[in-house]
């Protein structure tokens, strides 16, 4: 095989690829206790301050109609002394609910639940689970959040009907249905309030569901090997 040839097949699964792995994850599908996953928030405002968080969440079991997550939230926006709290966080799940509930609540924050698909603010729709700490998943009082500096943790037990795996969707379209953005949360500060999407991240093992987007992407690139493939084969026979 020539080394033009080679290039060309080369380049074509490079894009392939690229173009894949360009899209957005679209769930987090947990089946066993070893599927932890983390999610991280960054959203920079005036004045220089970046408010900053993440969650790491740790699978501690999995059946078929219940899974158990030990949450770490961690409040840690720039600059320290700037106030801000973190109110409310939510994520949507492609499993049919039945309860949820939260034990080994943190000392510093008594956190709640709202599974009846409501409305976050920053124009996410019908949240699946609304995790809040004030009066409800629209906000309330800044000292009832999670502050700057520190770092709680409970866990989140989520029934649900009889199903192979718990499905996280990662994505959701807002109301303008122009941005996708993941697990959105609530941030109460001294110059306002602010609802913005995370990033997943380590340490998950995440397991995407194909979009009918990557699957057609991955015909483009397999079509054009195949044209390459027939154009070696005329070159040969010539």
């Amino acid at each position: 095989m020539s080394l033009q040839i080679i290039k060309k097949y080369i380049t074509h699964l490079t894009m392939a690829t690229c173009l894949m792995t360009s899209l957005p994850t679209q769930a987090i599908v947990i089946n066993d206790a070893s599927d932890d996953f983390s999610v991280s928030w960054s959203k920079a405002i005036s004045g220089g301050t970046t408010l900053n968080a993440k969650a790491d969440f740790n699978v501690l079991s999995f059946s078929n109609t219940q899974t158990s997550i030990d949450v770490s939230l961690s409040n840690t926006t720039n600059p320290s002394n700037f106030q801000a709290a973190i109110l409310a966080l939510g994520f949507y799940t492609d499993n049919t609910l039945t309860n949820a509930t939260i034990t080994n609540n943190g000392t510093g924050v008594t956190w709640a639940l709202n599974t009846s698909g409501v409305n976050f603010p920053g124009g996410f729709q019908n949240i699946d689970v609304c995790l809040y700490a004030a009066n409800n998943c629209q906000g309330g009082n800044i000292n009832d959040g999670l502050q700057n500096g520190q770092t709680d943790s409970f866990t989140l037990n989520l029934f649900y009907l009889a199903s192979n795996s718990l499905s996280i969707s990662a994505t959701e379209t807002l109301r303008t249905g122009a941005t996708v953005s993941n697990f959105p949360i609530k941030f109460q500060t001294q110059d306002g309030s602010f609802e913005f999407g995370g990033t997943i991240g380590d340490p998950s093992p995440i397991n995407p569901v194909p979009e009918p987007a990557a699957l057609w992407l991955l015909s483009i690139g397999l079509l054009g090997l195949a044209r390459i493939s027939r154009s070696q084969k005329s070159e040969f026979k010539a």
